[in-house]
């Protein structure tokens, strides 16, 4: 008996040897390694001499001799936050890079391997500029985002920990608001279509850009004086703005066609100016709720999934930068009085006028297009810049909607 426990700490003792051996063959050959877990805090596996648990001491795959590649490594020891993320939106670093986006693989002086603390971290993606402002929200002054935003993943946009009505009244609560807002009952409303959650030049964290009655404090333009009525308007959906704004009745009275015409996709024919525009305050100087490409995005879905699928190949400049507006009239169309037809696309121009006002070479030197080209395919329709190209993306060359070498002449160049 006593010989075999004998044998069994010899085993014990040998078993540990070995392993602490592991560990130490690995600093042996990689002493700046060593020097960086003694002096921070290490990752899990390397505390438990387990080198093995993320690389293949002999051979492998991937970089580094990594037993497996990105999140799916994390996830080897990480599995229940691979479960719990799975039906949520992810944070951009994980979706793009995986965990090594915010985290160091062995060791680092902030908790969690953190490759730097509080707001340094995230402003190693997201912009400071935005943050230096006269007036900024506490908890962006105290460094903690995650006060409002989750580090991994939500099911909120912007990856808020709790619906955006309710995060705000976690620390406002719902006291004085009232009060606050010259006696109007702004219980139920988003903050952030007048405040910035972050950092505003304005008080009260307003944006920079104003509506004039909201900036004059002169809310009587547009609501009822009385105060049990002091959530109706005067007039109703466009005809509201249509009180100043005469210039933009004339335009879209005079369309044939127009972003007012109670299209489904506006909200079943509400007519409303204010389903891309913020009646109050907004970051952007045209008082868009959102940026132009979000925008016009959330209402044009196979378009977005478009842009999914074609992500990293060939798409127009603009509409790579989001700038939707700088060939679509986001208002309305009007009819081409010299062909008679209406402009398609919300377009601002002839599709010829409009690509040749950047491309002015192709006017001159460029496949016959226009009246004295027609498509043999329909033997009806003009051949134009978009019969050849979408600007909207392909996986071709110059955006061409196919291959070039040949595919692309034979759609109307049949061989015989």
């Amino acid at each position: 008996m006593v010989f075999f426990l004998a044998i069994l700490i010899l085993l014990l003792l040998f078993s540990r040897e070995a392993s602490a051996g592991l560990l130490v063959d690995c600093f042996e050959c990689h002493p700046e390694l060593k020097k960086k877990c003694d002096s921070g805090i290490a990752h899990p596996a390397i505390r438990q001499d387990n080198c093995a648990g993320c690389h293949n001491p002999h051979t492998a795959r991937f970089d580094h001799l990594l037993i497996a590649e990105g999140t799916m490594l994390c996830y080897n020891c990480h599995r229940k936050q691979k479960e719990k993320w799975q039906d949520l939106k992810l944070h951009e670093p994980i979706r793009q890079v995986g965990c090594l986006g915010c985290h160091d693989a062995h060791a680092s002086p902030n908790r969690y391997q953190l490759k730097a603390a509080g707001k340094d971290l995230c402003f190693r993606c997201h912009s400071a500029k935005g943050f230096e402002m006269k007036y900024v929200h506490d908890p962006v002054i105290e460094g903690k985002c995650q006060t409002c935003h989750a580090s991994h993943a939500s099911k909120e946009d912007f990856l808020l920990i709790k619906p955006l009505r309710e995060l705000c009244l976690t620390c406002h609560g719902q006291k004085n608001l009232v009060d606050l807002h010259q006696g109007y009952d702004v219980r139920g409303s988003e903050c952030t279509l007048c405040h910035s959650p972050h950092a505003s030049n304005n008080k009260g964290l307003t944006y920079g850009f104003a509506h004039q009655p909201y900036k004059e404090r002169n809310c009587l333009v547009c609501h009822q004086g009385k105060k049990e009525m002091r959530r109706s308007l005067v007039a109703h959906g466009a005809n509201l703005c249509y009180t100043c704004h005469t210039d933009e009745k004339e335009q879209f009275q005079n369309a044939s066609r127009s972003h007012l015409a109670g299209e489904s996709q506006l909200g079943g024919g509400d007519n409303q100016c204010t389903y891309c525009h913020n009646p109050h305050a907004s970051e952007r100087k045209n008082l868009t709720r959102k940026n132009v490409k979000v925008l016009c995005l959330s209402c044009h879905p196979k378009i977005a999934a478009r842009f999914k699928e074609n992500a990293g190949d060939y798409v127009h400049p603009e509409v790579a930068k989001g700038n939707c507006t700088s060939c679509h009239d986001p208002h309305s169309s009007s009819l081409d009085k010299k062909e008679g037809t209406s402009i398609s696309h919300f377009y601002k121009a002839d599709i010829l006028s409009l690509c040749t006002k950047c491309h002015a070479r192709q006017k001159k030197a460029c496949h016959p297009v226009g009246e004295k080209a027609i498509d043999p395919r329909d033997r009806k329709s003009q051949v134009v810049c978009t019969t050849c190209h979408d600007p909207m993306g392909t996986k071709f060359k110059y955006a061409l909607r196919w291959d070039g070498s040949q595919a692309l002449c034979e759609q109307c160049h049949k061989k015989k």
